[in-house]
């Protein structure tokens, strides 16, 4: 896992790593462990999260049953778990048909390690970041195409950008950092 950076003209290799038969839909993916090699994966279909062991192929399903994980059966689109993190021993994951960000303590090997709490409700998210502190979570929002963001914990939620098509607004306040990726200043416009 590295950072992308457009500027290096390095040509990418790509290479298959593995099938994943029983998955659905496989859709955010996040780091568990870079000493082990370790990837997990959310099917938003299934409404689970997968352990890839990318040294040596293997795969399971960590997390099956877990109801804040599973699709609305009423949505429109039954899009489950979406985007996932797990900035410090605990699972941070959006459901998107039930328009929520969650999180939930996982052991080392992925695997659940109590239950899951809700943090906001009406984030139809699809992926996001989490600051260093892991205090907010920048949430993509595609249907009403914002940035939101969300204390964590509390789920107070604050839109930071936003904007019909191509037009972006933004508050009069500054986006600090997203884990050092980008910023953005004061703009007028």
């Amino acid at each position: 896992m590295r950072s992308f950076d457009p500027r290096l003209k390095k040509e990418a290799t790509v290479k298959k790593v593995v099938d994943v038969p029983t998955a659905s839909s496989l859709n955010g993916a996040t780091l568990l462990s870079r000493k082990e090699g370790t990837i997990l994966i959310a099917d938003a279909a299934r409404g689970s999260v997968f352990r890839l062991k990318t040294r040596t192929a293997a795969v399971s399903e960590v997390i099956t049953n877990e109801s804040l994980m599973q699709a609305n059966a009423s949505a429109t689109r039954a899009v489950g778990v979406n985007g996932i993190t797990v900035p410090d021993g605990r699972l941070y994951f959006t459901n998107s048909s039930q328009e929520s960000l969650n999180s939930m303590p996982i052991n080392a090997d992925g695997t659940t390690a109590g239950p899951a709490q809700t943090i906001a409700n009406r984030v139809t998210g699809d992926d996001f970041a989490l600051d260093a502190q892991a205090t907010n979570a920048y949430v993509v929002v595609n249907a009403e195409n914002e940035l939101v963001r969300v204390r964590v914990p509390g789920g107070e939620e604050t839109v930071v950008v936003a904007g019909p098509d191509d037009k972006v607004t933004l508050p009069d306040q500054q986006v600090r950092s997203l884990e050092g990726g980008w910023m953005i200043r004061k703009v007028c416009m």
